[in-house]
């Protein structure tokens, strides 16, 4: 189903057979009753209340595997599955297996209540402040799930954030408490109690989050959730009138998210649907704080710098040590995408489009005076993910005969000794990260775009070059003609870049992108799980040192990269 069409059954009720729900429901009061009773029996130990409870314990497994088949056999009625159908799927399951985890947290209750040499010990902790945001969570699921009332699966994931905070502060009075000596039975007990407690509220927000997702369109988490509607009113003017009591506050914008990605850094990025306007869309990018700020400084200075390279910014948020980006959707087709799928004509109109853009920002920034990417630093900071990954990688140091074959650290350490004979001119303002999936092509106005820019900074241009140029090798495509195309556009890349090098006066510049390429073919292989791939590159980069050994001495202005040292086949 596509994000559109389901937007038009957002406030429709979620289809689901009248067995199911009704399993569903009584599972739900099952669940709530064994609340009550383990709150009643904190209040007032009753043994016979507590044989009830236990018996309550093994009906609801038995409702849980029940409810869970049932669930599945829906789904394998239906001539033609859609979208919702499988949401609908995935969440109950995840409701019901939480519902049941509630359950046994009630139990493991009562078994640390058994140990309190003094059953009242633990009324002083007030549990009913536990019990009672848990209960009326329960009480909105079936709104929340079936009618898709996103108000109430906000009053749910909310139920979590209290009991946090209440544990938060007993658990400081427990420990303070603990230092005297005193009661340190019951202490310990009432802290296992309130633990199991707190447990529950995240079964809870489990159950929330499983509701969101099923409204939405897609998993989010409930932080993610409240990120994203922020975003949205801030950002784009919407929602702010649909806060309600229901939602405690919380804005609730009705809107469609579609995950686009999940970066290797965690990063979660999403395409976001305004259900008030059709026509507005915008990009969602949520995860660690320092990366995202980065990446919200170098989206607004290339959009500075030019509003078409880069995407607007409509909203940055933060929020302890994490932070949010909504962005401007920006049309196009990544450059990896046009190389592979397209023709060559196509991809060649791209390339021209980009070398026109990089030259042009490069000029334009351009800044004289010394400057290093420091290859080799950065080399060094990631050899550990290359060497887990491919530990053949990592020689010590041999000899044959007279011949003596250094070590990887050693190997390193002369690399990084050329570097630094190897000073760029001057500095630009570089992507930092130009793989060809971080640039987008807009054929129609024949626009070059940029995204994740966390990386940006002023340094040598041979790092966006020498990354562009093996994020085109490291591709583990053979198909001929795709890999035809590829080691087209790397060889007629490298001619662009030599091109500029000349124009600015950049002399050595072919010696320090022999060192870029070192760096990026060798960390790369950190992403490339085809080992014949990966050692293929890594060979390269060994090749590309001794070329670069071999001329040490001799003025770097004269050295050339091997013709045939970037092409794959």
């Amino acid at each position: 189903m596509s994000l559109r069409s389901s937007l038009s059954q957002a406030t429709q009720s979620m289809p689901v057979d009248t067995g199911t729900r009704q399993s569903f429901e009584y599972l739900l009061a099952q669940v709530s009753k064994q609340l009550e009773d383990t709150l009643s029996i904190l209040e007032a130990p009753d043994p016979k209340l507590a044989r009830r409870v236990g018996a309550r314990e093994d009906q609801i497994d038995v409702l849980k595997h029940t409810l869970k088949t049932r669930n599945l056999n829906r789904l394998g009625r239906m001539s033609t599955i859609e979208k919702e159908d499988l949401d609908l799927t995935r969440a109950i399951d995840i409701i019901v297996d939480n519902l049941e985890s509630i359950a046994d947290y009630c139990s493991s209750v009562l078994v640390q209540h058994g140990h309190l040499l003094d059953p009242c010990f633990v009324h002083q902790f007030e549990p009913a402040n536990y019990v009672y945001p848990i209960t009326q969570g329960l009480s909105h699921v079936m709104e929340g799930l079936f009618e898709r009332r996103i108000e109430f699966a906000v009053t749910i994931c909310a139920s979590e954030q209290e009991s946090d905070t209440q544990f938060k502060f007993h658990f400081d009075r427990i420990v303070a408490a603990l230092k005297t000596g005193n009661d340190v039975e019951d202490l310990v007990s009432s802290l296992f109690i309130l633990r199991y407690f707190e447990r529950m509220a995240d079964a809870l927000l489990n159950i929330g989050e499983a509701i969101i997702g099923t409204i939405v369109g897609e998993p989010l988490k409930f932080g993610q959730y409240i990120a994203l509607g922020e975003s949205i009113e801030a950002g784009l003017g919407v929602g702010a009138s649909q806060r309600s009591e229901a939602s405690q506050g919380i804005p609730i914008p009705e809107f469609q998210f579609e995950s686009i990605a999940e970066t290797r850094s965690g990063c979660r990025i999403g395409r976001v649907q305004v259900t008030e306007s059709e026509s507005t869309w915008a990009i969602f990018k949520e995860g660690d704080l320092e990366k995202v700020r980065k990446e919200r400084d170098g989206i607004e200075r290339w959009y500075a710098l030019d509003p078409s390279l880069a995407p607007r910014v409509f909203h940055y948020r933060e929020a302890t040590d994490k932070a949010s980006l909504l962005l401007e959707m920006i049309d196009g087709t990544t450059f990896q995408r046009i190389t592979v799928d397209h023709t060559l004509a196509e991809t060649a109109e791209a390339l021209e489009a980009l070398d026109t853009s990089l030259s042009a920002v490069w000029k334009k920034t351009r800044v004289d005076g010394p400057s290093s990417a420091a290859h080799t630093k950065q080399l060094q900071s990631r050899l550990d993910d290359v060497l887990h990954l491919h530990p053949d990688f990592d020689r010590s140091a041999t000899g044959i005969g007279e011949l003596e074959v250094p070590s990887l650290p050693d190997t390193l350490a002369t690399l990084d000794e050329i570097e630094k004979e190897l000073v760029a001119p001057f500095a630009v303002l570089i992507h930092g990260d130009l793989n060809t999936d971080n640039i987008l092509y807009e054929t129609a106005h024949r626009r070059i775009s940029f995204v994740d820019l966390h990386r940006s900074r002023m340094t040598d241009y041979v790092q966006d070059v020498s990354v562009f140029l093996v994020s085109n090798i490291r591709l583990p495509i053979m198909e001929d003609a795709v890999r035809q195309r590829l080691n087209w556009v790397t060889k007629e890349f490298l001619r662009f870049a030599i091109h500029f090098a000349a124009e600015e006066q950049d002399h050595a510049f072919q010696a320090r992108l022999a060192v870029g390429l070192i760096r990026s073919l060798t960390t790369s292989t950190r992403f490339v799980m085809p080992e014949d791939l990966a050692k293929a590159m890594f060979l390269r980069a060994n090749y590309l040192l001794e070329k670069l050994l071999d001329h040490r001495g001799r003025p770097w202005e004269s050295f050339q990269l091997p013709a045939d040292s970037l092409r794959f086949s």
